[in-house]
């Protein structure tokens, strides 16, 4: 009997391990996509391995490859529709466009309902919980039909994946959980693969999977305060919603890892926040710096720490000198923060725009709808040249969705995160999602990731996970 046992959970370890090669390989074949036709393809041939060679059963199939498309934003068919015309004819961020359009995600994600409906999965084992994350989605609708027209429609349509990504996550990974390290790891060894490359070169690479700026295909983003530098973004839109994105995978990859392959995980790791540090996102700083914090004391107790550090210390002497470099290159930026059109200023004017609106309209003013709402309040001159979305997710949504829903969603997240969560997560992998978790909390202070990156997707996979591990009623 216990050479059965061993027998059968070396075999599913085995099976993990195939699949993360496959996960890794897959990816890496994007960076030979030259256009949509091949794109599509890799993920074809994903489907047809992970069918017929995995074994797979077709929903099951089909939400892998959900999870596997979730950090790509590349559009089959794509639409710019203006929200606010400009304001000065010469500065391109004095109006603001949505960018929307059909990938591949948003079809995993329509036809894997469609199966789940059909078996009636997506009505099983509902939680208080998840309950509460309905009533805010119905609430969403609700605005969407009162401010009916295009781009609070195409919004709506962001925030169901990003909830159906969340049912998902939490009825596959109840009964298979070792499949979500797997996947997290792949994503992260592939951005970092293409983010430190990136670094090197500091320039884009020039592949099709890399969402450059039609401004600069060449040059990529750089920094707008203090020198100019070179920032990574992978294969993200933006360095910023880069730095956030692999923030949320990081812990997660670490606490995996290190129970595969010590020296590997230790070496990917490094570089991973070697280029999160060179997207020169200085919220990336509090992210890696509560990440270290969190994880440490429970690393400590699984591992010989010392031991590892008196075994690779010259490697992470290495990593310390870069990561210094580059953090002081960018620390010559900080005075320039709060000056009169540095970029803590002007959010800061966000916000309270935010607050003003939010009193205007306390059941919100529509998806995508913000800068529409803007407009129509005096402007300090110094955000004139600056209509964007507030830089803070959860005052976003609530300035869109109105204060009920902004409480719902806070209420869902605080039930997921912190209820008895951290204490009870005994299992490394659980405890590393929570805290990728939190790093969003942080990320979303300063950023909005909501309905324009794969962060607020990524962030409700993780979610789901960890109320499929840890749900209470």
């Amino acid at each position: 009997m216990g050479k059965m046992l061993t027998s059968f959970w070396r075999s599913r370890a085995l099976k993990n391990y195939k699949l993360l090669a496959f996960f890794v390989g897959s990816f890496l074949l994007l960076l030979f996509a030259t256009n949509v036709k091949s794109y599509i393809l890799v993920f074809l041939v994903s489907f047809v391995i992970l069918f017929f060679y995995f074994k797979y059963r077709l929903d099951q199939t089909v939400f892998i490859l959900l999870a596997m498309s979730i950090p790509f934003e590349n559009n089959l068919r794509e639409w710019i529709l203006p929200v606010t015309q400009l304001l000065h004819p010469n500065e391109l961020g004095s109006g603001y466009s949505y960018y929307f359009g059909v990938n591949l995600k948003l079809i995993f994600g329509l036809f894997l309902f469609l199966l789940l409906v059909g078996k009636k999965k997506l009505l099983e084992q509902k939680s208080s919980i998840d309950w509460i994350l309905v009533a805010f989605f119905i609430i969403a609708c609700l605005s969407t039909l009162y401010f009916f027209s295009t781009l609070p429609v195409l919004g709506l349509i962001r925030l169901w994946l990003s909830v159906f990504i969340y049912f998902s996550a939490k009825i596959f990974f109840k009964k298979n959980p070792k499949l979500f390290p797997v996947v997290i790891s792949a994503i992260f060894i592939f951005a970092t693969i293409i983010g430190i490359s990136q670094l090197i070169r500091q320039k884009p690479l020039g592949k099709f999977i890399e969402l450059s700026p039609s401004f600069s295909q060449n040059t990529g983003y750089l920094t707008t305060d203090g020198l100019p530098q070179y920032r990574v973004a992978s294969f993200i839109t933006h360095p910023v919603y880069f730095g956030s994105f692999m923030s949320i995978l990081l812990p997660i990859f670490v606490v995996y890892f290190l129970t595969i392959n010590i020296p590997l995980a230790l070496l990917i790791s490094l570089l991973g926040v070697i280029t999160m540090l060179g997207s020169h996102s200085r919220s990336v700083w509090l992210t890696l710096a509560l990440s270290f914090y969190l994880l440490f004391p429970r690393l400590k107790q699984k591992f010989r720490i010392l031991k590892i550090y008196s075994k690779y210390k010259s490697l992470i002497f290495i990593f310390l000198g870069t990561a210094a470099i580059i953090i002081i290159s960018r620390l010559q930026s900080v005075p320039y923060i709060f000056t009169a059109n540095g970029n803590g200023t002007i959010r800061v004017e966000l916000m309270k725009k935010s607050f003003e609106i939010l009193a205007k309209y306390p059941f919100g003013v529509g998806l995508n709808r913000f800068t529409t709402a803007l407009i129509d309040l005096p402007i300090p001159l110094n955000i004139r040249g600056f209509i964007f979305p507030v830089h803070n997710t959860i005052l976003l949504i609530t300035t869109e969705l109105g204060i009920l829903a902004g409480a719902l969603f806070i209420l869902f997240v605080i039930k997921s995160l912190f209820i008895y969560k951290i204490k009870a997560a005994n299992k490394l992998v659980t405890y590393g999602a929570i805290i990728g978790a939190i790093t969003f909390l942080v990320s979303s202070q300063f950023h909005p990731l909501f309905n324009i990156d794969p962060t607020f997707d990524l962030f409700m996979f993780t979610l789901g996970y960890i109320n499929s591990q840890l749900c209470q009623s």
